[in-house]
């Protein structure tokens, strides 16, 4: 009986691997060949996802997170980065629009760019049943940002200082908690550079922008340290509050209910069903933003439509997304739009096959809940008709610096490269976002 549930799980990561070639074999029939080309990015991308749950079957062999005295997290060289940063916005907002004040030009940035004056609108009016009126499509914006950006407005009279500081509080708890994560995990010598690798991702400096990607990321992390340390309770107040900041919070029911399963031979079956309502929680927090659908316009999946006819986006399968990427890229290159091409098309390929890369080359050493959460927010997030955040999508996923500090190598001119890399990439990635190269 143990041993059937100890292959039950990796048993349904192979059947699953299977399914998804087999998905990706049926759409090429239905959909047509999508050329050459297509046929070669959509089966790496298939063939990566595959050796990924793969990679995961084998790691529900592996020992249990390290035992470890507690160590001692970067406190003051991540608050200096995330001062710095910071600054760097604050010198570019004031750069950029001379004559006005200091709080007009944090607006002008944070509103012209990316999505922050949604969020402080609704801050502002909640959301807004007017149709025919730009101001309907605010409900495609989930609540727990908004709500807490207006508790920090009451200290600070300013939607943009209110969303930096939000933002860049829960940017310190993060890298916190993921150094905890990736110690237990890995051991001493990857947890710095873990932290160090989250935050000079290519898009980490959203991270510290008004908008949702930190907030996002705190529960996330947090709930990953909670089930590793089995705080259930903890875990799916965790749970709930990442479902109501973004649609893929929905997703830690596979995370929860995999470290539940995995569990019944320690607890029994008795126990484990005694806690296996928790893993609803992030179904509940989802249930609160549809009812928030729901009470201001009927229709408790009104945001899907909004996606649908506002952004043109609506779910794609993951392997098509690479296939229309370069199918962009190509047109954008011959028509000479390289600003888009190095801004849009560029990033988003480097993020889907780099991120899908690094989840896959973690997988058999990482704890298993992580690496199947990874891949199902990596499904959800670059499965998607028109992908324009990729690198941002990618910042939220902190597994993915974990992986990179798994492969890096043990010498420390592999981590000295590996950093230098990624802190090349952000740099021209913040400059591209600066100069308005379509970085969304």
């Amino acid at each position: 009986m143990n041993r059937a549930r100890r292959g039950f799980l990796p048993i349904c990561c192979y059947i699953l691997a299977a399914a998804v070639i087999a998905a990706y074999c049926a759409w090429l029939v239905i959909k047509g060949v999508p050329g050459i080309m297509g046929i070669v990015l959509g089966l790496i991308a298939v063939v990566l996802f595959g050796v990924g749950l793969t990679r995961t079957a084998a790691a529900f062999k592996r020992r249990e997170p390290l035992v470890l005295a507690d160590g001692k997290p970067p406190y003051i060289l991540l608050a200096l980065w995330i001062m710095s940063i910071n600054a760097v916005f604050i010198v570019w907002a004031l750069m950029t629009s001379p004559g006005i004040s200091f709080f007009q030009a944090l607006e002008r940035i944070w509103y012209n760019t990316i999505d922050a004056n949604n969020y402080a609108e609704i801050a502002d009016h909640w959301y807004f049943p007017v149709e025919g009126s730009q101001l309907q499509y605010k409900i495609a914006f989930f609540p727990l940002y908004p709500v807490l950006m207006k508790g920090f407005w009451y200290i600070v009279r300013s939607m943009p200082i209110s969303g930096m500081i939000l933002s860049s509080a829960c940017a310190y708890a993060v890298g916190l908690i993921v150094y905890k994560i990736a110690r237990l995990e890995l051991g001493d010598d990857c947890a710095s550079s873990a932290v160090r690798y989250l935050f000079i991702l290519p898009s980490a400096f959203f991270l510290m922008a008004p908008m949702t990607e930190s907030l996002y990321l705190l529960p996330t992390a947090a709930f990953f340290l909670a089930l590793i340390k089995k705080k259930r309770g903890i875990a799916a107040f965790c749970a709930f509050l990442a479902a109501t900041s973004r649609p893929q919070g929905v997703l830690f029911v596979i995370p929860f209910a995999v470290e539940m399963i995995a569990q019944i031979k320690e607890y029994g079956i008795s126990k484990s069903l005694k806690y296996f309502p928790l893993v609803l929680s992030p179904l509940v927090g989802m249930g609160c933003y549809l009812l928030i659908n729901f009470q201001v316009y009927g229709d408790p999946l009104y945001f899907m439509s909004v996606q649908s006819q506002h952004w043109g986006n609506s779910l794609s399968p993951f392997w098509h997304t690479p296939v229309y990427l370069a199918e962009y890229l190509q047109h954008y290159l011959e028509s000479g739009d390289t600003r888009i091409a190095l801004g849009l098309s560029v990033p988003n390929l480097l993020a889907f096959f780099g991120g899908l890369g690094l989840i896959v080359s973690g997988a058999k050493r990482l704890r298993p809940s992580l690496t199947l959460y990874s891949l199902a927010y990596f499904a959800m997030s670059f499965g998607i008709s028109w992908l324009l955040s990729g690198p941002r999508y990618l910042c939220c996923l902190f597994p993915v610096a974990i992986a990179a500090a798994r492969v890096r190598g043990k010498g420390r001119g592999d981590d000295l490269l590996l950093s230098f890399v990624f802190f090349v990439c952000f740099v021209a990635y913040i400059f591209l976002f600066m100069n308005r190269f379509y970085v969304y």
